[in-house]
Parts: C-alpha cells; structure tokens; sequence
C-alpha cells in the first residue's frame, strides 16, 4: 500500500491523466480497491484515492460488502469529497 500512497501524494492534485494514468495500472491489480479504500482514511489522500475509486466504478465495477461497509465508515470523517 505504500507505493500506491506515494503515487496518490505525487498527483499535482489537477491532472486527471496522471490518476487515469494510474488507474489503468490499478485495474491489474487485485487488492487495489481495498488499498484505495483503506487510503480513503487519510486527509492526504482522498481527493486522489475518491478519483479513482469514482473511476473504478464509473467502469462499471463494484465494490465487495466488505469496502462498501468500510467505506462507509470512512465518510462519516471525510474531510475532502
């Protein structure tokens, strides 16, 4: 989870292409949503971590039971949406 925090925190915090950049990367791999979930959780974060995961659902892709109650959690503290 480390490097995908890393990416996040690179992001210039404008170019949509970097993030789709990175998503493409993303989509290979199988615990990515959970790790974005989880980074969901750090102000830092978020605003980097909720464009992906918009994208990863604007792909039509779910999330599990498990990251939407997570998820949920994490919104009640959001301090960028």
């Amino acid at each position: 989870m480390m490097a995908l925090r890393q990416v996040i925190l690179n992001w210039d915090g404008k170019s949509s292409d970097y993030l789709a950049g990175v998503y493409l990367n993303l989509a290979c791999q199988a615990d990515a949503i959970t790790q974005l979930v989880k980074l969901m959780a750090e102000p830092a974060c978020q605003p980097g971590a909720s464009w992906l995961l918009k994208q990863h659902l604007a792909h039509l892709q779910e999330l599990t039971p498990v990251q939407q109650n997570r998820l949920l959690d994490i919104f009640v503290a959001l301090d960028c949406w």
